[in-house]
């Protein structure tokens, strides 16, 4: 009897697992995109737990390899490398945080500023921020 009835739970468990995908969904990234399936899991872990931080990340990680689909070019030992040990992660996480409550694309944003200085110099993508104010009118 006793046989009978684990049988029919392990049978019973094994039929509902079987039923159960894991679906990943993002707003930030473009998990079709994502080649490796373990980065796929981190980058949905870290949205959904901690979005400020997968929006710098994000962000960084655009500038920093010139490409929307950064999460193919870079591994996850160097995007929790990043988070844990790099002291640009602290001043783009203090940046974003302090300047939450402003708009993107906003002249006193700090931390939009700081990124697209960066993709300015990096990718050589967009206009230089403040570019009149340093004196280089028109730099693209």
């Amino acid at each position: 009897m006793k046989k009978i009835i684990v049988g029919t739970l392990v049978a019973g468990c094994m039929l509902l697992a079987s039923d159960k995908t894991v679906s990943f969904e993002s707003k930030l990234f473009d998990l079709n995109k994502v080649k490796n399936e373990e980065m796929k899991g981190f980058l949905v872990g870290i949205e959904s737990s901690f979005p400020s931080i997968a929006k710098v990340v994000k962000d960084y990680y655009e500038a920093k390899t010139c490409s929307k689909e950064f999460y193919n070019e870079v591994t996850i030992y160097n995007l929790k490398d990043f988070i844990a040990t790099s002291p640009t992660y602290g001043v783009l996480v203090a940046l974003d945080t302090l300047n939450s409550d402003k708009k993107e694309d906003a002249k006193e944003n700090g931390y939009t500023e700081l990124i697209n200085t960066y993709k300015f110099m990096n990718c050589e993508e967009g206009t230089l921020p403040n570019s009149d104010k340093y004196g280089f009118k028109g730099a693209k």
